[in-house]
């Protein structure tokens, strides 16, 4: 079994939210083995539902018939409505820097008759007919800002990365997050975690972290792990892709080392060499077998040799030694389920 990461725990609601208001919601859009979710149906669910607290959110391509209704929830953009103050919120693949407004023009679907007969009248007409001019500029991040209150949100879980929109936008009213995980399975900009840890309010006091990339070229360097131990001293917890390219990565544990308040870590390698990356079945991998794996392999006693080395760099620094560290090398990418490449 692949390691997987995760923060966010929540009771599974299965079904189409028959259900009473429960205080959690578990949801893929659109559901596995053809059940009916919609975006649709989950947004009136929590726009009813007061009581809710945790959401975890998958929108995903299954096979090549079974698509999304939409990416993100389906806010008015006229506004005026109101969910409930989440204290957890899992998302994988959700688009926050969405338009209604710049999707509904009409040059997109060449003329507004035509446009409006193939998507339905009364799906559409009242989108241009009660819009305010100033409410026609904002993206779903905007209206999911207004409809909630984020200060209340002490737990974030986000896969497939974090749009740049979300990093100019929401940081300052995340005042309440302690723990903060990032899955990703393709290169994010480098800049995203220092913009993100930066923007967030003073009164911000991180407990735990996880950005945990698909490729471990794209690990977190040495210098954000020097900005996280400066920007983020009470954190207790990290997990984090370190590279390694034929020798452990001691200047990067060192910095991991330094962060004060620091309990427990646990470090990811990726398994597979350069070489390998990106082979699918119509292109083979340009190596031999004996090449496919990164190197060093990670063995029970190169981890015990990391781990006692952090604790002597804490003991250096004089800092509380850590209670654990664990090491994984895999591959913990998500398979794909959208229609064969």
């Amino acid at each position: 079994m692949k390691p997987q990461i995760t923060i966010s725990v929540s009771m599974a609601i299965a079904g189409a939210y028959s259900a009473s208001c429960p205080p959690s919601i578990t949801a893929q859009v659109p559901g596995p083995y053809h059940r009916s979710e919609t975006m649709q149906a989950l947004h009136k669910r929590l726009a009813s539902c007061p009581e809710v607290r945790s959401v975890d959110l998958r929108v995903a391509l299954e096979g090549c018939s079974e698509w999304p209704d939409r990416w993100n929830l389906r806010f008015r953009l006229a506004g005026g409505e109101r969910y409930p103050a989440l204290t957890s919120l899992t998302l994988d693949s959700y688009r926050f820097d969405q338009s209604d407004w710049e999707d509904a023009q009409s040059e997109k679907y060449g003329g507004i008759l035509g446009w409006i007969n193939f998507y339905s009248v009364d799906k559409y007409v009242p989108l241009w007919m009660d819009i305010p001019a100033d409410r026609r500029h904002l993206r779903n991040l905007d209206l999911w800002l207004e409809a909630m209150d984020w200060f209340a949100l002490d737990s974030l879980e986000m896969q497939n990365g974090v749009e740049n929109y979300f990093v100019d936008l929401a940081p300052p009213h995340l005042m309440g997050m302690k723990q903060w995980a990032v899955q990703e399975s393709q290169k994010q900009n480098k800049s995203t975690i220092p913009r993100l840890l930066t923007s967030l309010p003073d009164s911000v006091h991180m407990r735990s972290l996880a950005w945990i990339n698909s490729q471990g070229v794209n690990a977190l360097s040495k210098e954000l792990l020097d900005m996280i131990a400066e920007r983020c001293q009470g954190l207790e917890h990290v997990s984090a892709v370190l590279d390694r390219n034929g020798s452990w990565p001691w200047e990067r544990l060192t910095a991991l080392s330094r962060i004060p308040g620091l309990v427990s870590a646990d470090i990811w390698f990726e398994l597979s060499s350069d070489c390998v990356r990106d082979v699918t079945r119509s292109k083979p991998p340009p190596c031999d077998e004996g090449n496919i794996y990164r190197e060093p392999q990670l063995i029970a006693f190169h981890a015990k040799q990391m781990f006692k080395f952090v604790q002597k760099q804490r003991q250096k620094e004089t800092l509380v030694p850590l209670r654990s560290m664990a090491f994984y090398g895999s591959d913990w990418g998500r398979p794909w389920t959208g229609p064969d490449l």
